[in-house]
């Protein structure tokens, strides 16, 4: 998107030279608007990885709300790809939420016991099951385990 940003700063440039004096005012608000929309267009498709921290677990799907995990509400993870319907945090059924950009994930964590959570589209349900895309879903089962109840993960599907 930023590539994008810099050619029309260039073409500004060689348009600029080209139209008359009386049309570079409007054409500079036009040249700002598009570089805003480039810029800011660049920043909203930013991606930030899920984050996790001493007490938690951040699971991050863009623009489409987060969801934080405590790390002693863990009980398992497991690698398993599973496809839910839809897109961001939702819940999936009456004891699963699914947080991912895509219809696809590849970790589910278990909980020790059902846990409340409130979407950012609203909603609040008791979810025992959590399932979330990782770039590499052993890794981020072996670390969350490590961080989280000190238990091995479920080696489960791959």
């Amino acid at each position: 998107m930023f590539v994008f940003a810099g050619v029309e700063v260039l073409t500004a440039v060689v348009i600029a030279s080209v139209i008359p004096p009386a049309w570079s005012l409007p054409h500079l608000l036009l040249e700002v608007i598009a570089l805003g929309t480039y810029v800011g267009l660049g920043l909203v498709w930013r991606t930030t990885p899920h984050e996790l921290r001493d007490d938690a677990l951040v699971i991050r799907t863009g623009v489409l709300g987060d969801l934080v995990v405590p790390l002693t509400a863990v009980a398992t993870v497991r690698p398993e790809p599973r496809t839910s319907a839809g897109f961001g945090t939702r819940f999936v059924d009456d004891s699963t939420i699914a947080c991912s950009v895509t219809s696809d994930t590849n970790v589910t964590i278990t909980l020790e016991s059902a846990h409340g959570f409130t979407l950012k589209k609203g909603g609040t349900r008791q979810v025992k099951h959590i399932r979330l895309n990782a770039e590499d879903p052993r890794r981020a089962a072996r670390e969350i385990s490590a961080q989280g109840s000190g238990r091995a993960c479920d080696s489960g599907a791959a």
